[in-house]
C-alpha cells in the first residue's frame, strides 16, 4: 500500500461507488400505486407514498384524497370482474376503509360461499374481487 500514494483516493471513490449502489439495490417503496386519476379527462395512474391523505395529478394538477382514489380504482376492479389472490383481495379492500383478511376468504371458500375464478402463474387460486366484495356486504357474511 506504500507503494501506491493514490490509494486513499482510490478507497473513498470505492466508498462512494458502493453507497450509491445500495441505494439504488435498497430502495424502500416510498409511493405505491393507488388508482386513476378521477378527472375523466385525465386518467392518468397516480401514486403516493404510503401514509399520504391527499395526492396532487401532475398531469391535470387536481387534488383528491387517496381514499377517493381508492375506492374508485376499488369499483373499476369489481366493475371489470378482475380476479385477485385472497392476499391481494384482502388488501386492497382493507386500503378502502372495508375489514376482510385472507383467512375468512378462504373460510368462504371451504363454505362454498365464493369460488375461485382460477389460477396464477405461481398455483395459487385467484377471487374474482365482485364476488369478495359481495360476500363481505352481506349481513351474514361471518
Amino acid at each position: 500500500l506504500r507503494r501506491m500514494p493514490d490509494i486513499a483516493d482510490f478507497y473513498h471513490e470505492w466508498e462512494s461507488m458502493v453507497r450509491k449502489t445500495l441505494d439504488i439495490i435498497d430502495v424502500p417503496p416510498s409511493k405505491h400505486g393507488i388508482g386513476r386519476c378521477p378527472n375523466p379527462l385525465c386518467g392518468v395512474e397516480l401514486s403516493a407514498p404510503i401514509d399520504a391523505v391527499e395526492v396532487t395529478c401532475p398531469v391535470c394538477g387536481g387534488t383528491y384524497r387517496v381514499v377517493d382514489v381508492r375506492l374508485g380504482f376499488l369499483k373499476e376492479c369489481i366493475a371489470s370482474g378482475k380476479a385477485f389472490t385472497a392476499g391481494e383481495c384482502a388488501e386492497l379492500l382493507r386500503e378502502c376503509g372495508f375489514q376482510c383478511g385472507v383467512n375468512t376468504i378462504y373460510s368462504w371458500r371451504s363454505r362454498g360461499r365464493i369460488q375461485p375464478a382460477g389460477k396464477n402463474g405461481k398455483g395459487q387460486p385467484l377471487y374474482r374481487l365482485a364476488d369478495v366484495h359481495r360476500q363481505l356486504s352481506r349481513r351474514d357474511s361471518i
